[in-house]
């Protein structure tokens, strides 16, 4: 047995997949290429699955992580080949390696925002961002009753950068991620909205990262 690191992408229609069954399509795949996974013991025996910072509904990801046990030998380069001839469109295995760091290590998270050009101002964008105070709402507990806690987004953001091409403008921000502290992508962009700044047409994670700010691995 191994432990096995796998990183894969989640684009288009399966941003929508929720990660209940996001977890039972790759069982599926798993079954279907016949990667022998380990699968624990016990009375109900399942197949070891660790995600690694599950995104929301409606968020894309270029750099998603599941952590996966190996129940004898299978080159990585043949599990990433089988993976991605059994598991559907917009789900795409990209590497396969010895984990190193482990889940809590996560301090951050890297996200692309992609704006439509027409009425866009960059320059409200940068205020907004740069204001010191976004006040946002998120669930939270009081005395066991589910409550909405307001929270300062601006304190979460580690760093933003704005750019364009041909086709859109694109926000490029850090927030944080973990167990600390994680900020929801679509919270920040509802928040970012609500000021009058422009509405996201597209959100993707593309990274995560430690409190040094290397790339999670």
């Amino acid at each position: 047995m191994r432990n096995l690191r796998i990183w894969f992408s989640k684009t288009g229609r399966v941003k929508y997949v929720s990660h209940l069954d996001l977890m039972r399509c790759f069982t599926r795949a798993f079954r279907r290429s016949g990667v022998p996974l380990w699968y624990t013991e016990g009375f109900n025996p399942h197949p070891y699955m660790t995600f690694a910072l599950p995104l929301p509904l409606g968020v894309e990801s270029s750099d998603d992580v599941l952590d996966i046990r190996v129940d004898g030998y299978m080159e990585n380069a043949e599990i990433i080949e089988r993976l991605n001839a059994a598991l559907p469109e917009g789900l795409s295995v990209t590497r396969a390696e010895e984990p190193w760091g482990k889940p809590g290590e996560i301090a951050f998270a890297r996200y692309e925002y992609e704006f439509d050009k027409i009425n866009f101002d960059a320059e409200k964008l940068r205020e907004i961002l740069s204001g010191g105070e976004i006040i946002c709402e998120r669930p939270g507990k009081q005395s066991g009753k589910k409550v909405m806690k307001q929270f300062n987004l601006a304190e979460h953001i580690k760093e933003f950068a704005i750019a364009e091409n041909e086709e859109c403008f694109m926000l490029d921000m850090t927030l944080a991620a973990g167990v600390s502290a994680n900020v929801n992508p679509i919270t920040a962009a509802e928040a970012i909205l609500r000021l009058g700044g422009p509405e996201a047409k597209n959100i993707r994670r593309t990274a995560l990262l430690t409190q040094g700010g290397g790339i999670f691995v």
